[in-house]
């Protein structure tokens, strides 16, 4: 049972404090962070402090914003080689200085709402907010506190002078980040800020062979079918699979039940977006997936294995790392490979190996952790 408990002296002095959280809906793993603290906030302080996440890249420029996110979306699908180079360079942008404005919307509506009602704290899960923070407050007595959402391939873009606390997702990347954190921060290896309920959940290791898999599809519709042709077709017997297809569901959806027909006689789940991520996860032996800040580290909160099926260039990549060097999942890029790939992980051992792994490393609490130091006296 999670207990409340009490905030520092600074919170405690002003009248249901405020804890402003800034997000951006670049890809699930920066709002997930979000969502998973803001959580864990509510839970430890209760009526306490008032929470409130806000996404002012949306807010203040709604139309660019959503722009934005397609073409996120667009070059990290079809033109990853465009993406790599946006990530290699972007570390060099001046975003403080904010050339030709292009922020100046953004920043002006963060600067209203602190003027308007003054947080106690600040928590960022995307690393432009710090700097635009520092522009606006530079080095003050505001916390402003960052959770890193990239594991071991840290963006230099993370590093700000007027951040107080790095949440690091891994104990890999906390001692990465430590060198580089400037004088007067902390750096904290919390864990990813998955949601609470992963803590609240009976928690026990995967089965003795990987029979239920929870899927997350990636890629186009052809992908898909032969990730689905080869887990039905030469994967176990006896497998049971879970797809959730979320926001893909109208384009992969088809795709689904046409295969689903010739498998009248298998046991599967199709879903579409479902909030049900941490007991689907912890009820699945397998979680197969893409390379996802998010998607990572909730698999790993639930203490099961996974196999990546996509990597996005720059971010993703220190994802794969982490896991494989924690020995709790493998990379497989080969749709049609999934299937064999299975019955080849209990005919040789390694699925006990990679099974005993995930359980050794799990984390289901990094938001209740950074959410305590958020509110404790530090």
């Amino acid at each position: 049972m999670i207990q409340t408990v009490p905030v520092s002296a600074p919170f405690a002095a002003m009248t249901t404090p405020r804890l402003l959280l800034l997000t951006a809906s670049f890809g699930d793993g920066h709002n997930s962070a979000a969502r998973g603290l803001a959580e864990a906030l509510r839970r430890e302080a209760g009526n306490t402090v008032r929470v409130d996440v806000r996404d002012f890249i949306r807010e203040a420029q709604p139309l660019v914003g959503r722009l934005l996110e397609k073409s996120y979306a667009f070059m990290i699908t079809h033109a990853p080689w465009a993406w790599r180079k946006f990530y290699q360079t972007a570390g060099r942008l001046p975003l403080e200085e904010d050339p030709a404005f292009a922020l100046h919307a953004v920043r002006q509506a963060l600067a209203d709402d602190l003027r308007h009602d003054r947080p106690a704290a600040v928590v960022c899960t995307f690393p432009l907010y710090p700097h635009l923070l520092h522009r606006l407050l530079g080095r003050s007595e505001l916390p402003v506190h960052t959770v890193v959402t990239d594991s071991i391939s840290i963006h230099p873009v993370w590093r700000c002078d007027s951040v107080r606390t790095y949440f690091a997702a891994d104990e890999v990347s906390a001692s990465l980040l430590r060198p580089w954190a400037q004088a007067g921060s902390t750096v904290v290896d919390a864990g990813f800020p998955v949601h609470p309920a992963f803590a609240d959940l009976p928690a026990h290791p995967a089965g003795d062979t990987p029979r239920t898999v929870l899927f997350f599809p990636a890629g186009g519709r052809t992908s898909f079918a032969r990730s689905l042709h080869s887990l039905l077709d030469t994967g176990p017997r006896d497998l049971e699979l879970t797809i959730v297809l979320g926001r893909q569901a109208a384009r992969l959806g088809p795709v689904a039940r046409e295969i689903i027909e010739r498998h009248a006689r298998r046991r599967i789940s199709v879903l579409g977006w479902t909030n049900d991520i941490p007991r689907l996860m912890t009820t699945h032996d397998l979680v197969i997936a893409k390379a996802g800040g998010a998607t990572t580290h909730e698999t790993a909160a639930a203490g099961r294995p996974s196999l990546i099926i996509k990597v996005v260039p720059g971010q993703e990549e220190g994802n794969v790392e982490l896991v494989q060097r924690r020995g709790s999942g493998l990379l497989e890029e080969d749709p049609s490979a999934l299937g064999p790939l299975l019955r080849r992980l209990v005919e040789t051992g390694e699925w006990r190996r990679l099974r005993d792994a995930a359980w050794r490393h799990r984390r289901p609490d990094g938001a209740i952790v950074a959410a305590r130091h958020v509110l404790g006296p530090h």
